[in-house]
């Protein structure tokens, strides 16, 4: 009879580490104090999150091709990150008329907003990978690769005023000198709010 337990706890044992090790997902596993487990995706920390310096984006893909997955991964990335940072642009141009004219020219920051809905064509200035990972399932044999991607904010203001310069839309709603000092202005106080 105890030779029939000792062969059923170890059985149990070695099944219980199977399920265990073969269940595993491509995510990151974190015990919390009750003994759960946490599953976390890769590049989900602060460091990877946007913030007043940087505008970061992480996307992954998965493939039975490592090559096609961060390919796509890549791409995908770049995508999010254009979307957001269309998003900044534009939201540049909403304030800086909101400061020029006290919130009281509606219509030119109606004329903002439909120009970034696909008009106004932004460029990505130095986009930078902050971070690759893949991972393999080892049942289905798939990989699923992430890539996280960042720009700064510095850039995307030289770009705004590129767009200010050279985008004759823009021209007429923005005044060039005038955009210039107000992103100057919101450097000085960027860099004061650090101090």
């Amino acid at each position: 009879m105890r030779t029939l337990l000792v062969k059923l706890n170890v059985i149990l044992l070695i099944s219980s580490t199977l399920v265990h090790y073969s269940c595993k997902t491509n995510k990151s596993v974190v015990k919390d104090l009750e003994g759960k487990e946490i599953y976390k995706e890769p590049f989900s920390s602060d460091e990877y999150r946007s913030d007043d310096s940087h505008i970061r984006y992480v996307a992954s893909e998965e493939s039975n091709d490592i090559a096609v997955a961060k390919s796509v991964a890549l791409i995908q990335s770049q995508a999010g990150l254009a979307v957001m940072v269309n998003k900044e642009i534009e939201g540049m141009f909403t304030s800086y008329l909101n400061f020029v004219k006290n919130g009281s020219n509606s219509e030119a920051v109606k004329h903002i907003q439909s120009l970034f809905d696909g008009i106004v064509q932004v460029r990505l200035p130095n986009v930078r990978v902050i971070g690759e990972q893949a991972f393999r399932d080892k049942r289905s044999g798939v990989f699923t690769y992430y890539v996280a991607t960042e720009i700064k904010v510095s850039d995307l203001e030289k770009e705004s005023m590129r767009l200010a310069q050279e985008d004759a839309r823009l021209k007429a709603v923005v005044a060039e000198k005038e955009y210039r000092e107000f992103l100057e202005a919101k450097l000085q106080q960027r860099k004061g709010d650090r101090d």
